[in-house]
């Protein structure tokens, strides 16, 4: 996903990973929160052993919008604990 509007998420139960591209995946837990800025592309969801859930805040700019972008590959999302 890469945005091209602000997000902020707070993660409440379960637990998952936020990973921004070319960097290391965050394990993210219950009470956690990132903002996301503008245009950064970025992945997030349950860890391989769990379920995770999270609010997503939106912050629109001008002619604001979300490009879905290629899945996670599973050779990357298995390597997380």
């Amino acid at each position: 996903m890469q945005q091209v509007v602000e997000d902020k998420f707070l993660f409440v139960a379960g637990r998952g990973y936020y990973q921004e591209w070319g960097k290391e995946a965050i394990e993210m837990n219950p009470g956690d929160c990132i903002n996301i800025a503008t245009g950064v592309k970025h992945w997030h969801g349950a860890a391989k052993d769990s379920w995770f859930s999270h609010l997503a805040v939106e912050v629109p700019g001008n002619n604001g919008s979300t490009e879905w972008l290629e899945p996670v590959n599973d050779e990357e999302y298995y390597k997380l604990a």
